[in-house]
């Protein structure tokens, strides 16, 4: 795909806002003519004379600080402890982690984006002992961040397309995890966050509502939704979304519902249901990045209780102890706990669309951590379907990699009943 689809596709399906680049054969990336103004005052106009100019290029730049867009830069260039990405990875929240959008550079460093509208603080995070910056963060629109498909930057987990939405605490416990691995003192910077414009819920529905948005099988939400307002939804292989029109829309789409991250991005103005990108002006916080849970609460009229009767119907059930116990033959404690907020699940989306049909959601949760790249589901229609002696065969190799971390199951005394 040439890169002015690759950016106008970015802009119009997820409110990203790129800048074409060239990166020559000496690996100096060329920035177009007066990039610097388009980055403080970006419009199509300005975007589409890029490519009058110059259709040839190779590359894009993403701008951080429009519409919530941060990324984390860690260098390892600049540093002699070359682990310090993978130190700073097991520090954090895998769950979290597995929502942004992560690269790798040709140099060995990384990039990871994610949205959290609002939030600001100090760029400059960790120094090496040589003292030179080894990670940073861009969440204000000062700096732009070179990305795949430029060449030399090749995607790890997730696409840029994909990010997915993380909260001011969460942004925080990112910092957090980046400060202590500073090594040079008098360097230590501090967080002067604004908070976030994502919805805050109350403490009583907290725990349920970020199950939800873990857990929730986007179709199940998505017929639920179009039984209640007679929205049109059709799905995009394309762009791995699902497209949302509202009644009366002459408009090619009102919104769109990103299958990976489980972000929705209301586009129209028109309607009064969702909080839109157009929507700026409100005073009162907002998620223009609305998590599903969110969505279920503007649908029933900006509710908490309401959303919390609707949500409890569509989740699946808690782990009972006797599913923990189960578990445990094949997963290691630590594992479990890590990635338990998966579990009961009928549909996980993996990194790839290709879906395999297996017999019970036990199977979608272990199948998913051995082969994360898959979609794993026990409804609906599938490229492929596993028995239960094929899924056995795959578990019996006794590894699983999730974020690059191998983990060593406890036993493998198959049970007669998988489910």
């Amino acid at each position: 795909m040439i890169i002015k689809n690759i950016i106008m596709e970015l802009l119009e399906y997820s409110d990203i806002w790129c800048l074409p680049v060239t990166r020559a054969s000496d690996g100096k990336i060329i920035h177009p003519p007066a990039y610097a103004a388009y980055r403080n005052d970006p419009g199509k106009k300005a975007l589409a004379q890029f490519f009058e100019i110059d259709n040839h290029y190779n590359g894009i730049a993403a701008i951080p600080g429009i519409n919530g867009l941060c990324c984390l830069d860690f260098d390892i260039k600049n540093t002699t402890e070359k682990d310090i990405y993978d130190k700073w990875a097991s520090a954090v929240d895998p769950r979290v982690l597995a929502k942004c959008f992560i690269e790798s550079s040709k140099s060995g460093g990384k990039h990871v984006f994610f949205f959290c509208h609002g939030f600001d603080h100090e760029r400059q995070l960790a120094f090496s002992v040589e003292g030179k910056i080894a990670i940073e963060i861009f969440c204000v629109n000062e700096f732009i961040v070179y990305t795949h498909p430029t060449p030399g930057y090749t995607p790890d987990h997730l696409s840029l397309s994909e990010t997915g939405i993380i909260d001011a605490t969460d942004a925080a416990g990112f910092i957090e995890a980046a400060e202590k691995l500073n090594r040079l003192e008098g360097k230590e910077k501090t967080i002067k966050g604004k908070g976030s414009l994502r919805l805050t819920y109350p403490d009583k529905y907290e725990n349920l509502f970020h199950r939800f948005d873990f857990q929730v099988d986007l179709s199940i939400l998505l017929d639920w939704f179009k039984g209640r307002e007679k929205w049109k939804v059709k799905y995009d292989p394309r762009s791995e979304a699902y497209i949302l029109t509202h009644p009366g829309s002459t408009a090619s789409r009102s919104g769109v519902f990103f299958e990976k991250s489980k972000r929705f991005i209301c586009h129209s103005t028109s309607q009064s249901l969702f909080p839109s990108w157009g929507n700026h002006s409100k005073t009162t916080p907002v998620a223009y990045n609305i998590t599903p849970s969110g969505f279920v609460y503007y649908c029933v009229g900006e509710s908490f209780d309401d959303a919390a009767k609707v949500i409890s119907r569509m989740i699946p059930p808690a782990v009972s102890f006797s599913d923990r116990r189960w578990l445990l033959k094949y997963v290691t404690k630590d594992y479990l706990k890590q990635t338990i907020h998966k579990f009961g699940a009928r549909k996980l989306t993996g990194t790839d669309s290709y879906t395999i049909k297996v017999s019970s959601h036990y199977l979608v949760y272990l199948m998913a951590l051995f082969e994360p790249q898959y979609t794993w589901t026990t409804t609906g229609q599938a490229d492929q379907e596993f028995d239960d002696q094929t899924c056995k065969e795959i578990v019996s190799q006794g590894r699983i990699d999730y974020l690059r971390t191998p983990i060593i199951l406890n036993e493998h005394n198959y049970p007669l009943a998988w489910d």
